[in-house]
């Protein structure tokens, strides 16, 4: 893994492959570095985002990423599940899952 996201010649489809969401982006954002993506509705910038975090493969492209430890996706609404801010830190694992893992923390 790198502490670099590179993102090289990235374009996207519809789930059903019918309309492409955009065309060869490319862009190099490094540790420190702030990413603001803005678009109208329905331009694809939620599914860059998933792109992006490995969980959308309709289309084409090279995406390098630091390692998932390392990276953080914020929505564009807050959503919070219910129970206590340690168990929204540390969602989808359980506090006491999250502590077996994390001994020397």
């Amino acid at each position: 893994h790198t502490d670099v996201l590179t993102v090289r010649d990235l374009s996207l489809y519809t789930p059903d492959g019918s309309r492409q969401l955009f065309a060869n982006v490319s862009v190099d954002v490094r540790a420190g570095d702030h990413l603001l993506i803005m678009g109208n509705s329905g331009t694809g910038k939620s599914s860059m985002l998933r792109a992006l975090a490995g969980l959308w493969d309709r289309g084409s492209g090279d995406v390098t990423r630091p390692a998932t430890a390392q990276t953080m996706f914020l929505p564009q609404r807050p959503y919070c599940t219910l129970g206590s801010l340690r168990q929204q830190l540390v969602y989808a694992r359980t506090v006491d899952e999250w502590r077996a893992v994390n001994r020397e923390l």
